[in-house]
């Protein structure tokens, strides 16, 4: 998943450029999401006094929804940390980027819009919104192709997957030139992280399993199979 940051001093213009490349990405068919540091030390809640989920929360709830035929917002009251926050975005809307505002000490790529010395800022806004639109489409197409890569780094093909993923994008390279790539649509995941698998392994698990389940009553033809185990090892 693409990530980038636009760090600045406040009133540099951080939220009204977020807001121009969300519109733009999302006019491409992007799926979007932002994130918002609020740094202001006053601030003491994102919900509105008054209102039932307010009551709710100040009554002791540590996690408030509030759910519309149009929205919902979740309120907790803890502080996440980055790492979090982005795992839960893409665990609820699987976006192609997140556009985040602050949090310049995270290690993910950033936009400056003013000089700083902040680690891993690969833009410079110089007012071109086009050069950071470009960049970011950029990413999310090789973000997109290295989904479809095996992701186990092997470096039969000369280079590992990210590296890969680039090379095909700027048209260096195919997926065909994947090794360890497989057509076999087989995705195993443990504890909700998938598991990378190659060509021979995939091969060797789908047998396996179709060996199993094959002979018995009622399966005739296989077309998806989902397998759950819960429970210790």
């Amino acid at each position: 998943m693409a990530i980038i940051g636009f760090v600045g001093e406040s009133k540099s213009g951080k939220t009204s450029l977020i807001v121009e490349i969300t519109k733009a990405l999302s006019k491409r068919g992007y799926e979007v999401a932002t994130i918002k540091h609020i740094a202001d030390p006053d601030f003491t809640t994102i919900d509105t006094k008054g209102t039932d989920t307010y009551r709710h929360t100040n009554a002791g709830a540590s996690l408030v929804v509030g759910a519309s035929s149009d929205e919902t917002a979740f309120i907790l009251k803890d502080r996440l940390d980055f790492s979090n926050i982005t795992n839960m975005i893409e665990e609820i809307v699987h976006p192609d980027i997140i556009l985040v505002e602050g949090f310049k000490n995270e290690g993910n790529q950033k936009v400056a819009l003013d000089k700083t010395d902040t680690k891993n800022v690969i833009l410079e806004y110089d007012g071109d919104e086009r050069k950071i639109l470009d960049y970011i489409v950029r990413e999310i197409e090789i973000e997109r192709i290295y989904k479809r890569l095996p992701k186990l780094d092997c470096s039969k093909c000369g280079f590992d997957c990210k590296k890969m993923a680039k090379r095909i994008y700027e048209g260096e390279a195919t997926f065909e030139d994947c090794v360890n790539r497989s057509e076999i649509k087989l995705n195993i995941k443990i504890n909700g992280e998938a598991l990378p698998l190659g060509k021979f392994v995939k091969k060797i698990t789908r047998n396996t399993i179709l060996g199993l389940i094959s002979p018995l009553k009622d399966v005739e033809r296989v077309e998806t199979l989902e397998i759950t185990y819960e429970g210790e090892r």
